[in-house]
């Protein structure tokens, strides 16, 4: 019994992945088929597991954990199942309708279904574009706040620029100070040089004037 639950087992899991690969965009005939199939594998697949259990109450406690799951693995399924169905049997009708093959109350639901879907992807589209104007408004703020902000960092900018331009105006205008006064310098040197000499020979002269006049 547990090699036929753990087969029963794989062959559920198998039946589950497939349902989930199912692509609801693909072909519409041939989904249509897909889902039927695998309607009949669930079918088949829960009798097995009926069939299996029926009559064991007294299982093991591993075997019962693994029966519960594989009825919960089946429950899902089934929900997949109609879920897909329901879906594929509204593209289905549509184009049962779009080839005038559809009549009485599945043709009414069916224009019914397609008008609302219409009011859906217009509702869709209309928020869409909401959101794309609401976007855009905020780029457009964004874009003024960083041209205030550029504005304003351009104005720092001036504002530095004219600091810089008045620092160099002011270390020129020190640099001509610092000319000037190192050509006083010089100017002093030179001078002082001139008088140490005019007095050297004035005491030379003054020195031999007064040896004349004492031994002369």
């Amino acid at each position: 019994m547990s090699a036929d639950l753990k087969t029963l087992g794989n062959d559920i899991e198998r039946l589950k992945n497939k349902i989930d690969r199912l692509d609801e965009n693909g072909d519409v005939y041939q989904t249509k088929n897909d889902i039927e199939t695998y309607e009949k594998n669930y079918n088949r697949l829960s009798e097995k597991l009926n069939d299996i259990t029926e009559g064991e109450s007294n299982l093991e406690k591993p075997l019962i954990s693994k029966v519960n799951q594989m009825k919960s693995d089946l429950e899902i399924i089934l929900n997949l199942i109609n879920r897909k169905k329901e879906a594929i049997k509204r593209k289905y009708n549509i184009e049962l309708l779009k080839n005038g093959e559809l009549t009485g109350a599945d043709k009414i639901k069916t224009e019914r279904d397609m008008i609302m879907d219409q009011h859906k992807e217009t509702d869709f589209q209309g928020n869409m574009i909401d959101s794309i104007a609401s976007n855009i408004k905020g780029a457009n703020n964004n874009l003024v706040n960083i041209n205030t902000e550029l504005k304003n960092q351009g104005e720092q900018m001036n504002r530095i620029q004219d600091h810089v331009a008045n620092a160099e105006s002011e270390v020129k205008q020190t640099e001509k100070i610092m000319t000037r006064m190192e050509r006083r310098q010089k100017c002093m040197k030179i001078v002082g040089g001139f008088a140490v000499v005019i007095l050297g020979i004035f005491d030379v002269v003054w020195l031999i004037f007064w040896l004349i006049k004492h031994f002369g």
